[in-house]
């Protein structure tokens, strides 16, 4: 993920990448096969009202309720009922994101990890989802447990691969008009 000049692609960055074709795997119709002897080249940074304009249109499959789990709200999605889904991965707007930042117990642990979770409504859904996005992880891990309140927000939320009999939603990456502004 380096671009032509040297430098790491970043979140937000518009990169001119050379693919060779689509490679969809089931729900995760959006992979492509990247040229890996092509270079890649940087054209731009997204504004925040070009993120506004990508944002999915709400998709029933992706969104239905299948369950949660131990410490997510509408979270899990039966490895069953992956063959329903046309996508993976879905851009939303969010006005009011909580981001949740606690000691949590996995299943059959006694020792508890410190995890992220992204709560909103969407569509008068309450959802509760892991966060995977790094720079958000760095900033919230680093400061003591507690609760983030984000005025408007975009969410880039993905299915992930299946684990144990379910595949989980996640926020691989939240998005606020002032990250468009400034490099991360």
């Amino acid at each position: 993920m380096t671009c032509s000049d040297g430098s790491e692609v970043e979140l937000l960055d518009i990169v001119s990448i050379p693919l060779l074709r689509a490679v969809p795997a089931g729900y995760q119709s959006e992979n492509y096969l990247v040229d890996v002897g092509a270079r890649w080249n940087r054209v731009g940074r997204a504004p925040w009202t070009m993120l506004l304009e990508a944002a999915d249109v709400y998709d029933d499959a992706f969104w239905h309720d299948y369950g949660n789990t131990f410490h997510g709200v509408r979270d899990r999605v039966p490895e069953s009922e992956t063959a329903t889904l046309k996508r993976s991965l879905q851009m939303i707007s969010v006005p009011r994101l909580r981001i949740v930042v606690s000691s949590e117990r996995q299943y059959m642990s006694l020792i508890p990890r410190r995890k992220i979770r992204a709560e909103f409504i969407y569509e008068g859904a309450r959802f509760r989802l892991a966060v995977t996005d790094p720079v958000v992880e760095k900033k919230c891990l680093s400061q003591k447990d507690r609760h983030y309140q984000v005025e408007t927000a975009m969410l880039c939320v993905s299915v992930g691969e299946p684990f144990k009999g379910a595949a989980y939603r996640l926020v691989a990456a939240v998005i606020t008009p002032r990250r468009c502004e400034v490099r991360t």
